[in-house]
């Protein structure tokens, strides 16, 4: 049924997003400072650029949970959920790490370390939520396990 294909289709979207995102990543690091000069010349732009390469770039598969079930679970009718998400983990937790562990330490290093981290937390939430309202999808349509079914959803469902 429709439920059981949108399951499907996550589990797709998440092994194959992990798999270019990771694959492009590691091309476009290897590549560094080739691509950062279609931007720049300058030797200290470079360097910056490359410690952003590091820290976001290499960490972007991370964001490929979040950006994955946030899109099912706007899917599934939930759209509030992965936004709320989204806004405490990449506004509220950076705004936090800028004001609260920045100071300590002022380098663009400690600075770019909040998206990674950040992407983190939205994930683990996402996933959570992913989880909890599939699991509630599946209790209402009655479904266990692995069970398969043919359901329909709808807003009526949710």
């Amino acid at each position: 049924g429709e439920y059981e294909r949108c399951r499907k289709t996550t589990r797709l979207c998440v092994v194959m997003g992990f798999a270019f995102s990771t694959a492009l990543s590691v091309v476009f690091y290897a590549l560094g400072e080739n691509v950062l000069r279609f931007y720049t010349n300058e030797p200290a732009v470079m360097e910056i650029g490359l410690v952003r390469m590091r820290y976001c770039l290499l960490m972007q598969f991370i964001s490929v949970f979040m950006d994955v079930f946030s899109g099912s679970l706007r899917g599934l009718g939930y759209s509030l959920i992965p936004a709320l998400i989204a806004l405490a983990s990449s506004c509220g937790f950076r705004l936090l790490w800028v004001y609260a562990v920045f100071p300590k330490s002022a380098t663009f290093t400690t600075l770019v370390q909040a998206y990674p981290l950040s992407w983190l937390i939205g994930s683990a939430g996402t996933v959570l939520a992913y989880v909890i309202v599939s699991r509630r999808i599946g209790k209402k349509c009655g479904i266990t396990g692995s069970k398969k079914v043919d359901v329909k959803i709808s807003p009526a469902n949710n």
